[in-house]
């Protein structure tokens, strides 16, 4: 009988206190509490990518892992003249182990900061890192501090390997010479002269790594473009803050699986990521007969589904798909081009002749004078692509340029 009333009210007290402190440490520690929250989660990609939401509304900045920097766990960064941020726990990154990185970190802390990679090599505990560790530390972009050539530094991971087994050889041999100090019988060799990776294959990778993007995002440069659509982000709908209904999405695909209905036709579940987390979207036959070569490329989509919400489930059940660029290509009526340069009139020309073809779009030109400020319609219309804003955007003598 006890229970019917007594567990209740201590249930309730207790938790009560237990809110009150945890709101109380987050308003006043913001940092620690996110670090210490984070660190806790760190084997769940998910939930990281939640806080990481969390720590962009609050306008705290998570910084990339750091081989030079980061510890096992998330930990507050404050520098000189830099504002406080969170630096990623290496532990946190896929396919690399707490012990390892104890290691690591403890290398570090006793002999100093790692000069480069074959610093980095020499003094590592060869027992305890692999191929696998040191290509996702890679990936991750943790030794961008020591070696900012990705494309070099992943190329060079078996020779990394077989000069930390020497290394450690050495040191657990303790070769000694004739006047008392240790031999080697390391050689060093330039790194393989590999280039760097793309800006899309960065993301890619970092993404294996990591399992979210951490620096930036294939859709940042669709921001314009996504806030014309009326793109919905997957944050809002996580947190409750959209009904049930039509709604626009955009993402990139991360995989795909494909099965058959009770009806006996083929649909797929598609995953997806925008900068704020990794959702799925349910495709029906109806629909991927008419748009399943989208759902095998690697660009960002644009997507008009319906949104259900029952009680911790979520489903959302593609209604069109297509392109993101053409999406917006399409909502774009008319760009505006400011000029500070007559000169950049004729660049402009040649881009449009290179980029424009006929669409719906309006490009009006805007230079300031010295008298006043002349706008004027360039006859016909373009299709307002992403293409097209970047080279425009790159011509010397463009202030700026806006959507209408």
């Amino acid at each position: 009988k006890f229970a019917g009333y007594g567990f209740n009210k201590a249930h309730a007290a207790a938790y009560a206190l237990v809110a009150y402190q945890t709101a109380y440490l987050k308003a006043n520690y913001t940092l620690e509490f996110m670090a210490a929250s984070m660190s806790f989660e760190f084997g769940n990609t998910e939930k990281i990518g939640i806080y990481r939401s969390d720590l962009n509304r609050l306008g705290i900045d998570l910084l990339s892992p750091d081989i030079n920097r980061s510890y096992t766990e998330f930990s507050v960064e404050r520098l000189d003249n830099e504002k406080p941020a969170i630096r990623y726990a290496l532990a946190a990154l896929k396919n690399v182990g707490v012990a390892a990185m104890n290691g690591i970190i403890a290398e570090r802390n006793e002999n100093g900061p790692y000069s480069n990679l074959f610093d980095f090599a020499q003094r590592v505990d060869a027992r305890m890192v692999n191929k696998r560790q040191l290509e996702s530390l890679v990936r991750s972009g943790a030794f961008d501090s020591i070696c900012d050539n990705r494309g070099q530094a992943f190329d060079a991971v078996e020779y990394l390997i077989r000069h930390a087994n020497v290394a450690q050889n050495d040191r657990d041999s303790s070769q000694v010479s004739l006047f008392g100090t240790e031999t080697s019988t390391i050689t060093r060799s330039d790194l393989p002269d590999s280039d760097d990776w793309s800006s899309e294959k960065r993301l890619q990778q970092e993404f294996e790594a990591i399992g979210f993007y951490l620096s930036a995002h294939p859709l940042q440069s669709f921001t314009e473009e996504c806030d014309r659509l009326k793109v919905i982000s997957w944050a809002k709908i996580q947190n409750g803050q959209v009904s049930d209904g039509r709604i626009k999405i955009s993402g990139v695909i991360l995989g795909r699986r494909y099965t058959m209905s009770s009806r006996g036709s083929k649909m797929a579940f598609v995953q997806l990521s925008d900068a704020t987390g990794t959702f799925e979207v349910t495709v029906f036959s109806e629909v991927l007969l008419n748009h399943s070569e989208l759902l095998e490329s690697n660009k960002p989509l644009f997507i008009i589904a319906d949104l259900q919400k029952r009680q911790d489930m979520i489903r959302i059940t593609a209604v069109k798909i297509e392109t993101l660029e053409e999406a917006a290509t399409q909502a774009t009526a008319r760009l505006k081009i400011f000029l500070e340069t007559e000169e950049a009139i004729q660049h402009l020309a040649d881009i449009i002749e290179i980029h424009g073809k006929k669409g719906r779009g309006r490009l009006d030109l805007i230079l300031d004078t010295d008298v006043q400020e002349v706008e004027m319609t360039i006859p016909g219309a373009y299709i307002i692509s992403g293409a097209i804003r970047l080279a425009i955007k790159a011509i010397p003598g463009i202030r700026n340029i806006s959507d209408l």
